[in-house]
C-alpha cells in the first residue's frame, strides 16, 4: 500500500483532479488474484488516504473512479458460487 499511496500523493500534488482507484494488482507478483474483500478494504483505505492528504494540503476536491478488474470480480464471483454449491 505504501507504493500506491506514494503514487496517488504524487498525482494529487501534480494537480490531478481525477484518480483511478484500482488496488486489484499486486506490484510484487504478476497475475496474483487479490481476494475481493481485500480489494474492498484497500479501496476504502486509499480513498480515505487521498481525501485526508487533499484536505491537509487545502487542495480542491478530487474525483475518484473505482476501477476493479472485471475479470477479477467475475472470477471470484464464480469461485464463490462453486463453493456455496458444495455446502
Amino acid at each position: 500500500m505504501a507504493i500506491a499511496k506514494q503514487s496517488y500523493l504524487e498525482d494529487i500534488l501534480a494537480g490531478f483532479d481525477l484518480l483511478m482507484i484500482d488496488p486489484t494488482k499486486d506490484p510484487f507478483e504478476v497475475g496474483k488474484v487479490i481476494p475481493l474483500e481485500a480489494v474492498i478494504d484497500m479501496t476504502v483505505e486509499l480513498i480515505e488516504y487521498c481525501e485526508s492528504e487533499r484536505v491537509q494540503r487545502g487542495l480542491p476536491k478530487l474525483h475518484m473512479r473505482l476501477v476493479p478488474k472485471k475479470q477479477m470480480v467475475a472470477s471470484q464471483a464464480q469461485s464463490a458460487m462453486k463453493n456455496s454449491s458444495k455446502h
